[in-house]
Formats: C-alpha cells, structure tokens, sequence
C-alpha cells in the first residue's frame, strides 16, 4: 500500500470511529433520531446474541422508547479495532461499558 492510499485508509478509519463516539452520544443524550442517521439502510446491528436488527427499518424498532428504560446512560467507547474486507467495506469490533441508572 503505498502512502497516499495508507493515508486516504487513516481518514476513513476516523470517520468511522466518529461515527461510533457519535452513536454513543446520541444514545447518552436521549437522541434515537440522530442515532438512526448513522446508519445504511442495509446495516447490521448486533447488540447481543439474539438481540440486533438487519436492515434500518428494523434497527429503527430497536430504539423505540429508549429514553423510557433509564433515567441516565453513560456509554464509554474504547479499543476500537477496523478491519478492512475490501476497498469500500471494513467491520468494527469495540468494547463499550454501558453504565445504566
């Protein structure tokens, strides 16, 4: 790989990862609408074993009523790996604690 596309690669890669702060955020912040906005319409969401959402429209059933469950959410994102499958597609793996009132 040669600089410019090493480069071009790093950019991506924090784009990506403010995509994740900003999820983290929004989700903090009681904002579920701004949270929706981050993702493709084909996404895939995996919260848990048998607890995600394939595609938006079901990802978007997943964050009705979220502001109702606690009185205050603080999630905190760290070790953040991308891994490139191609040019135009990386997976993300990260680990998040999640404190819950």
């Amino acid at each position: 790989m040669d600089h410019a596309n090493a480069l071009d690669r790093i950019v991506e890669e924090r784009a990506i990862e403010r995509i994740v702060f900003d999820y983290a955020y929004y989700l903090d912040m009681n904002m579920p609408e701004k949270m929706i906005e981050l993702f493709v319409d084909d996404c895939e969401v995996s919260y848990a074993p048998n607890f995600g959402a394939t595609g938006i429209e079901d990802y978007a059933k997943t964050r009705d009523g979220i502001g109702t469950f606690f009185r205050a959410t603080s999630h905190n994102v760290s070790n953040i790996v991308i891994d490139w499958v191609s040019d135009s597609e990386a997976t993300l793996r990260a680990a998040v604690l999640a404190i819950h009132r």
